[in-house]
């Protein structure tokens, strides 16, 4: 497949062969990954708990495995209907939501938390600026 960070496509992130999570931006990180929860904006002005730092090595070209977690596409391997549905209201969502408040305290906060200022430009994103389709 690809290079984690270069993929478009919506990722979905298995914990532990347990629970599964939508990631709504993932970036690299010095000690392995960071990965950022749906609705982030909601919770960022009060609280990290919306980012989740994973130390451990990434591993794959997809499906990719890091500790005991494994990140997919989300619509591969036994795609699940319940998690489509919340992506999308989430894109929706997004579309109708003024996100640049709370983006420039969720940039500051990986910043401190040691993700590079490179990635967060380059970050998977498709709903930074919803009124320029430039980015």
């Amino acid at each position: 497949m690809a290079d984690l960070f270069s993929v478009t496509a919506p990722l979905r992130i298995q914990i532990d062969k347990k629970e599964l999570y939508i990631i709504a931006e993932c970036y690299p990180h010095p000690h392995g990954l960071v990965y950022i929860d749906l609705y982030w904006n909601e919770l960022i002005i009060n609280s990290n708990a919306c980012i989740h730092l994973i130390e451990a090595e990434l591993k794959g070209e997809g499906p990719w495995k890091i500790a005991n977690n494994v990140i997919h596409v989300l619509g591969c391997f036994g795609t699940n209907a319940q998690l489509a549905s919340e992506y999308a209201n989430w894109i929706d969502y997004c579309q109708i939501t003024n996100l640049e408040h709370s983006r420039r305290i969720l940039n500051t906060k990986l910043l401190e938390i040691g993700v590079e200022s490179q990635y967060l430009h380059n970050s998977k994103v498709i709903y930074l600026d919803v009124n320029n389709s430039s980015k």
